[in-house]
């Protein structure tokens, strides 16, 4: 990684948290828990043919929660707006 790409990579990664922090993650796993439950029952074929992308789906969501908790880390931690704020600067 060059030391052109390695701010350009950061400023990705921090627009990415902002918004998955910005996502009803846990509403969306919710909707998915119905349809994991319901689907069965109320469309057998419809849920067969959707079965495998919203698993996949699902796996995704749950890892972005993974970030989400993350970031809350670093906000508890002084992690800024793509910034640490250092203890002298406060």
């Amino acid at each position: 990684m060059t030391d052109q790409e390695y701010p350009q990579t950061q400023e990705q990664i921090l627009l990415m948290a902002y918004i998955i922090k910005n996502l009803d993650l846990d509403g969306f796993l919710k909707r998915i828990a119905t349809a994991e439950t319901l689907g069965p029952i109320i469309d057998p074929t419809l849920y067969l043919k959707a079965g495998t992308g919203l698993s996949e789906i699902k796996q995704i969501a749950l890892a972005m929660q993974q970030v989400e908790k993350a970031v809350d880390t670093c906000k508890d931690l002084g992690f800024v707006a793509g910034k640490v704020e250092h203890a002298e600067d406060n």
